[in-house]
């Protein structure tokens, strides 16, 4: 799958064009979970507000969410920056997977593409049969892993 072709179709879309008329906005992400659509997410910095795009058959608009972003600057997604596709980075991080956490089986998988503090990173999160999540952040140029963390789902909701 090709990200900077996903967004382009998102961009040229009616529904977008509308839209972005009356939205000061820049791209922040894309995102795919398997066996669903690709979304395309926009920040507007007046309003602190996302709205994300999804990719179906036809383009669709979702309502405006709350940024998260605990008190960071949310960054532009620069698509000019990325030299590493989709395939090559869930194939990295599974092949990681596979090398750090052998035992670990792997149920779904969640990929964002963003720019965070590290820079424009494939943010990558496999979510396994023992509820747990790997998130394994993936630089977007090089390739390199960047960091790893494996937690357990049921520890993280005890500290919410």
């Amino acid at each position: 799958m090709d990200f900077k072709e996903q967004v382009k179709k998102v961009e040229e879309s009616e529904v977008f064009k509308e839209w972005k008329k009356n939205n000061d906005v820049y791209l922040v992400h894309v995102f795919f979970m398997s066996k669903m659509s690709v979304q395309v997410g926009y920040y507007s910095k007046e309003k602190d507000m996302v709205t994300t795009f999804e990719i179906n058959e036809e383009i669709k608009k979702n309502p405006e969410e709350k940024a998260f972003k605990e008190g960071k600057i949310i960054q532009k997604l620069n698509l000019d920056t990325v030299e590493i596709d989709f395939e090559d980075a869930l194939n990295k991080a599974r092949d990681f997977k596979q090398k750090e956490y052998p035992k670990e089986l792997v149920n779904k998988d969640l990929v964002i593409l963003q720019h965070i503090e590290a820079g424009v990173v494939y943010n990558v999160t496999l979510i396994t049969m023992a509820f747990k999540t790997l998130n394994i952040k993936i630089d977007a140029k090089s390739g390199e892993v960047l960091s790893h963390e494996l937690r357990s789902i049921m520890e993280m909701g005890k500290n919410m």
